[in-house]
């Protein structure tokens, strides 16, 4: 299914409208959010703005006929599966009202990546109209201006508080933020190569600026997966620029190049010196638990999590109604207050699991294996199937992807892409 130019289509469809703009003015909100939180002010506005969200999908979804489809079918399963699950943990467990509901705010967290998917699923004759590129580009932009304005101003938080590692502005969480920028580069390396390879305008420096963007802030944000990320893109990039036959001469490639990374370079020069800063403070924290895990690489590399993985399987296993948790979860207001921090594993299906035992995985996999069937049936758009799968790849090493906000919007607005270019249902 080919995708239009946005500038040739009307949208009549205000629905559809007020779909696109909740999609993409997410990250000024989390910014807002972030910085509320950063000076002390009790404004929920994240936790608004993501309720209105829902409820206009839920209310959307449900104002309109259902596809008779295996995807409907499955999506409801997934959604009133987990839901029962909950209301199980709470009978069996016997938890407090106030545990209730902390679950159900985790649970309508966790819906968010598939309402967002089906909303897009049930509406694929309005949106396959509609460039997707174009308002992924408006999201990215956003992204980098909400990082490296803060950034340039001399304002906003760190990485990591203890040190001056990393940069996040007014982000609340850096792997959410780390996930996103790893689905958003890719977008714009995608979207530079695709430029560069036609008559070159205004489009080619947009994109170059974008990509050179991203870049920037993957380094800035400080995250071991995010550099290693950013910088294999780059020697990805650099290998199909000077020996794929693809592309123009070296010569107007080179002067492109640079050309634009010395606009972007002058754009940031009043932080530069910080932020070669802030990398070499990352280098240190890294050698530091290096050296502190006694060369143990895989704790390094996880981050510890390989430990708390370890300790949180033994709290699961030897807990009480422990055959019952291991089918249907505790829970993770539960297992919070019950076991502390080791009561989140930050691997999404090791706290899957944990949250909504072997029901819940299964519940999760009938849905990611119907979108990785669907994208390989009729594979139009690679791009965003293999984003699909590298957002699974981080949610399984990384976590933070299926409980966080801003990283599932991206991750259902990715499932939604791949579903309008490939289902044929």
């Amino acid at each position: 299914m080919q995708l239009n130019n946005p500038k040739n289509t009307t949208i009549n469809n205000f629905e559809i409208n007020i779909f696109i703009f909740l999609s993409i003015i997410f990250p000024l909100i989390d910014t807002l959010n972030g910085f509320f939180i950063t000076i002390g002010a009790s404004i929920p506005i994240g936790q608004a703005y993501r309720l209105i969200f829902v409820l206009f999908m839920v209310l959307g979804i449900l104002s309109h006929s259902l596809p008779k489809t295996r995807f409907t079918f499955f999506v409801g399963i997934f959604i009133v599966g987990n839901i029962f699950l909950l209301i199980l943990q709470a009978i069996i467990l016997q938890n407090p009202l106030s545990l209730v509901i902390s679950d159900l705010n985790s649970l309508v967290k966790y819906f968010l990546w598939i309402l967002i998917a089906y909303f897009c699923y049930q509406r694929k004759q309005e949106l396959s109209e509609i460039d997707a590129s174009f308002y992924f580009r408006i999201i990215n932009s956003l992204f980098i201006l909400c990082l490296l304005v803060p950034f340039m101003l001399g304002i906003g938080t760190y990485t990591y508080k203890a040190s001056a590692a990393g940069f996040k502005g007014y982000f609340y969480a850096q792997n959410d933020l780390s996930c996103v920028f790893i689905v958003l580069i890719t977008l714009s390396c995608s979207e530079f190569l695709k430029e560069i390879k036609i008559k070159w305008t205004w489009r080619l420096l947009v994109s170059t600026l974008v990509f050179i963007g991203d870049l920037t802030c993957l380094l800035l944000i400080g995250m071991k997966t995010g550099i290693v990320y950013a910088l294999l893109i780059l020697i990805f990039l650099m290998i199909l620029l000077l020996f794929s036959d693809d592309y123009y001469s070296v010569e107007n490639r080179g002067f492109t190049i640079v050309g634009c990374l010395l606009f972007s370079l002058l754009l940031i020069f009043k932080g530069i010196g910080t932020a070669i800063t802030m990398l070499s403070q990352t280098w240190i924290r890294i050698t530091y638990f290096y050296h502190l895990y006694d060369g143990d690489l895989v704790r390094l590399i996880t981050s510890s999590r390989s430990e708390y993985l370890k300790a949180s399987f033994e709290k699961f296993i030897y807990g009480p109604h422990s055959i019952f948790t291991l089918f249907f979860g505790q829970g993770p207001a539960y297992r919070i207050e019950k076991f502390g921090r080791l009561g989140l594993s930050e691997m999404d299906f090791f706290d899957l699991f944990f949250n909504y035992g072997l029901i819940g995985i299964l519940l999760f996999l009938m849905i990611i294996n119907y979108v990785l069937k669907e994208s390989c049936k009729r594979n139009k758009n690679p791009l965003y199937s293999f984003i699909f799968i590298l957002i699974l790849i981080y949610s399984f090493f990384a976590g933070h992807v299926l409980y966080s906000a801003i990283s599932a919007t991206i991750f259902g607005l990715i499932i939604g892409c791949v579903l309008l270019n490939n289902t044929n249902e």
